[in-house]
């Protein structure tokens, strides 16, 4: 489509690169769960060995690049760059595998499934405000390597000296530790994230546990709302609501607007299941780390492009309904790419795929 030839261009020097990644964009929104290399040629004018070498070739393009040059252009857009009251997520996801030969394939936990299982796991970071969000970064955790803590260290440190904005970092009680706390204060943010109940603090001269505030909370249904000293990691707010415990060192927000940032969270979690079952997030046919990227950074482009189109108002010339989620999306271009191959008279066939005559996309 000539929408996202145009759209990739903006992100490859090459012609050549530019088109084939639009092909595997395109593939992407329309080959829900079924995913390959073979289906980006078999939808395209392209043969199987060019969009593998497109893929495989460590020198034809930089994937570090290309996500650097997306997130510059969401930047860049006025309705999509970063918002000084926007919120930075980290958390990790996983992507279950067969065999052993894959790089960082390990049995280990998966949160999707809440349990051990063989596959590659990934720390990521999201962005999100009142009125967007879009993925930031990912980057692959091996067992034998840096720790996850590491990882999303580095993910912190790298969107702000990107110059991307966020007031507050938010992440589950995994990540609630002084290496990630300390890096987030060190660019003079706020963290918003819960603790776990053995934790050690000091209020009011007496050394307590956080399990018996929520105990306490819990009796009187009151909320704890204090600032105290958490043992081997300094002062900070203590929320106890609820039977809920939340750590920060914004002072100045409302209790509800502390609980409130820390629900958005969940944002990554919604983002990344709509990425693996709509944009084939996980259906990774590569064994090498840095052509897992690649296919990762496509993947966040390819969500780009859907934020981007949702903006430009691309489709609605061509589309009878309303493109308000990623799953129209992928029905849209299912359905421009059929229409592409079929034989049927052009009025006859957008009329059954409810799209409008005299399609310029």
């Amino acid at each position: 489509m000539k929408s996202t030839l145009k759209f990739t261009s903006k992100f490859f020097n090459k012609p050549k690169h530019s088109t084939i990644a639009g092909s595997y964009m395109e593939s992407l929104f329309s080959t829900e769960g079924r995913f390959s290399l073979e289906s980006v040629s078999d939808q395209h004018d392209l043969s199987y060995e060019q969009v593998h070498h497109f893929i495989s070739d460590s020198c034809s393009w930089d994937e570090e690049d290309l996500n650097n040059r997306r997130l510059q252009f969401l930047n860049n857009h006025k309705f999509m760059q970063t918002l000084p009251s926007g919120i930075l997520i980290l958390d990790d996801t996983q992507a279950i595998k067969n065999g052993t030969h894959t790089d960082g394939v390990a049995y280990q936990h998966c949160g999707s499934t809440g349990r051990s299982e063989n596959c590659v796991a990934f720390v990521t970071s999201h962005y999100t405000d009142d009125h967007k969000d879009f993925p930031h970064k990912a980057t692959t955790y091996y067992p034998d390597d840096e720790s996850k803590i590491d990882l999303a260290c580095h993910l912190i440190d790298d969107f702000y000296r990107s110059g991307l904005n966020a007031s507050h970092v938010t992440f589950d009680i995994w990540y609630s530790c002084q290496q990630v706390i300390r890096i987030v204060e060190e660019h003079k943010r706020f963290f918003v994230s819960k603790i776990k109940l053995n934790r050690v603090i000091f209020y009011r001269g007496k050394r307590l546990d956080v399990r018996s505030l929520v105990t306490a909370s819990s009796a009187t249904g009151a909320c704890f709302d204090k600032k105290v000293t958490f043992k081997g990691m300094g002062r900070y707010r203590l929320i106890v609501s609820g039977g809920e415990v939340y750590i920060s060192n914004d002072f100045a927000s409302t209790t509800e607007q502390i609980i409130g940032i820390y629900h958005k969270r969940w944002i990554i979690d919604q983002s990344y299941h709509a990425l693996k079952d709509k944009l084939n997030l996980d259906s990774f046919q590569v064994r090498k780390p840095v052509l897992i990227l690649r296919h990762i950074y496509l993947v966040f482009l390819a969500y780009t492009y859907y934020t981007w189109a949702q903006t430009k108002h691309i489709f609605h010339k061509v589309y009878q309904g309303a493109i308000s989620k990623l799953s129209d999306m992928c029905k849209v271009i299912k359905n421009l790419s059929i229409f592409q191959k079929a034989k049927m008279q052009i009025n006859d066939l957008l009329s059954l795929l409810h799209l409008k005559p005299n399609l310029q996309v």
